[in-house]
């Protein structure tokens, strides 16, 4: 009898000791369905990435009303127009959805990068962007570069008034274009060599180069506009338009402004007048011009 119960007492050390095997082996390989519930509370995914539209690794999931989105110029682009974050539960959230573009396979096809922060870490979600009647960015240099001097080296952007950059689709983005120079080794006299770059919403860049004479310093004359229009038989006065004239150390040059073309106030048309201010040494403005529309 004594044996029995020591042959039964060995079977039930056995079997606990294989049962605490099975526990360890399903603690260490994480099998689905056999965690404690505290432990997977704690071991949720971090960073859920998601590619193209309704699939998640996640609970939440990031829908578009339509897997490609086109645009062709002639309205905003609304990157987020019929983009939604589905909960767990089924039900649209209100958080935050970001967008971004990213380069595509061609200037005409771009990738939308689409991301949120969830609870259950960040969800992102791609969709493609077709870009139609779209050439891509562009910069416009003027016709005649001006010279300029040491001084103007950083701002010559406002010394190019005629400079416009294109987004590709008519759309001035000039005031976005950037400019860096290069100068002679030695830093003295010559020309100097520029970069003039611009960046589109769509993640589309240009880039133009010129070389820019750098001078010594001379008078500078600015305008108050750069166009203006007068009834025909009105008194027209060019002068009023000056808004300064001034030598390199700072004296007034009003008296010494040139002003090349004519106006006729009787006819109807356009007209162009050209402004320069010379210093007594001689040094001469780099020219400024005046359209004069006579309606």
């Amino acid at each position: 009898m004594k044996s029995n119960r020591s042959f039964v007492f060995k079977i039930i050390v056995s079997l606990l000791a294989v049962i605490n095997l099975i526990a360890l082996f399903l603690l260490n390989y994480q099998i689905p369905g056999f965690l404690p519930f505290s432990q997977k509370d704690s071991e949720k995914t971090a960073v859920v990435s998601v590619s193209g539209s309704n699939s998640s690794k996640s609970g939440y999931t990031i829908r578009f009303d339509t897997d490609t989105l086109s645009y062709d110029g002639t309205t905003k682009l609304d990157l987020l127009k019929g983009v939604s974050l589905v909960s767990p539960d089924g039900k649209t959230s209100d958080i935050k959805i970001f967008a971004r573009i990213l380069a595509g396979d061609s200037l005409s096809r771009k990738t939308v990068e689409y991301s949120a922060d969830t609870a259950d870490g960040q969800i992102t979600a791609t969709r493609s962007l077709n870009l139609s009647g779209y050439s891509g960015p562009s910069i416009t240099l003027p016709d005649t570069l001006p010279s300029i001097t040491e001084e103007q080296l950083d701002s010559v952007l406002n010394t190019m008034t005629d400079i416009y950059a294109d987004d590709g689709y008519g759309n001035d983005i000039t005031d976005s274009v950037q400019a860096s120079y290069t100068l002679a080794s030695d830093g003295t006299g010559g020309n100097v060599h520029y970069k003039f770059s611009v960046t589109n919403a769509f993640n589309d860049s240009a880039l133009v180069e010129a070389d820019l004479s750098l001078g010594a310093a001379k008078p500078v004359l600015t305008l108050l506009k750069t166009s203006v229009t007068i009834e025909a038989g009105d008194d027209f006065n060019p002068l009023r338009y000056v808004d300064s004239a001034v030598d390199t150390d700072g004296s007034s040059l009003s008296q010494r402004i040139r002003i090349s073309g004519t106006v006729d106030t009787e006819t109807p048309g356009t007209y162009d007048l050209t402004y320069t201010a010379s210093s007594p040494s001689g040094e001469v403005s780099d020219p400024k011009k005046l359209t004069v529309i006579v309606e």
